[in-house]
């Protein structure tokens, strides 16, 4: 059943993992644009090719949200998406989205688990993600991009946990970017260790978020979290990943 979130825009409370796709205080559109869609083309639109890992598919708001945006900025280059989704929800496209959305795309990827035209490729991978991830692991692919948007570290742990961030770590590359709505102490921790460096990002309206780079960011509205104070704050941190 459709919850109408604080932008107007809907999202589904999941029976498994007991929790909505998306906040319904931030507004699922919004919480799609302006953490994940809006940070994570800014940073990288200057590609002639741009490759996502959208984690999880769920809604697929990411997905739709980030190729409307590049569309509507007039994005010259190429996008090619794979995103891993454990129980995919067949008939997404006869729900209300945001009219912006091109529901085609998201009908062909219920019915064939892909879409292509001559700008774009979708793939959907249906299964476990940290079994699709491996498998990018072994075949060496690397993402620009990587919406890091499952159920939250506590009713999800394996897509947040120490190991699960090594293998981001291995198909990323230098200039990539993560973003991610959570700020939870374990998972920055675990972000840390595996060679990230993490970033808050303030918004006006709506809860702050997480960018996640292998390097220096020196971008507005962001500050560095600093993890060693968090593991001076919160000790039950140390070892957690030993």
């Amino acid at each position: 059943m459709e919850i109408i979130t604080r932008d107007s825009s809907f999202t589904i409370f999941n029976e498994t993992f007991q929790e909505c796709y998306h906040s319904t205080n931030d507004g699922a559109y919004n919480e799609t644009l302006y953490k994940h869609v809006i940070p994570a083309f800014n940073h990288i639109k200057n590609k002639q090719h741009i490759k996502i890992l959208d984690i999880c598919f769920g809604l697929g708001y990411n997905t739709l949200c980030f190729l409307n945006h590049a569309q509507e900025n007039l994005y010259q280059g190429t996008i090619e998406i794979h995103s891993p989704e454990i129980n995919l929800i067949d008939n997404l496209y006869t729900y209300k989205y945001p009219k912006a959305f091109d529901l085609n795309i998201l009908k062909s990827l219920c019915k064939t688990h892909s879409y292509k035209d001559k700008k774009t490729n979708v793939f959907l991978h249906i299964g476990d993600a940290r079994d699709t991830i491996r498998r990018f692991v072994q075949n060496n692919l690397k993402f620009d991009i990587i919406f890091q948007d499952a159920f939250s570290p506590i009713k999800n742990k394996k897509l947040w946990s120490y190991e699960y961030f090594k293998d981001l770590y291995k198909i990323t590359k230098k200039d990539s970017i993560i973003t991610t709505y959570s700020l939870n102490s374990s998972m920055l921790y675990s972000a840390f260790l595996a060679g990230f460096k993490s970033y808050k990002l303030k918004h006006d309206t709506i809860k702050d978020s997480v960018i996640m780079l292998k390097n220096t960011l020196n971008v507005d509205n962001t500050k560095e979290i600093d993890i060693n104070n968090k593991i001076r704050v919160n000790k039950s941190l140390i070892g957690i990943y030993d």
